[in-house]
């Protein structure tokens, strides 16, 4: 498995501040380039300052919808 499939898991079963641990805890092989690392560092800073937005598992539990599909399809019938 990937590390983006398993990161797909936490964020959808744990939430944001599972997946924000999970990042944090891997380490890039040390031949990566430079611009790669730059993305890993912006990737973490969003789940840093969106982790309120995240918490995924509560929001299921209440019924809400985590995806865009039910707002795209409505943009459609909107039309």
């Amino acid at each position: 498995m990937q590390w983006q499939d398993q990161a797909k898991g936490i964020l959808y079963e744990q939430g944001g501040d599972a997946l924000l641990s999970y990042l944090q805890s891997l380490t890039l092989p040390p031949r990566t380039l430079a611009e790669a690392h730059e993305e890993w560092r912006r990737l973490i800073g969003y789940f840093e300052k969106n982790r309120h937005r995240t918490d995924y598992p509560s929001y299921r539990k209440k019924g809400w919808e985590i995806g865009s599909g039910p707002t795209e399809a409505g943009c459609k019938l909107i039309r």
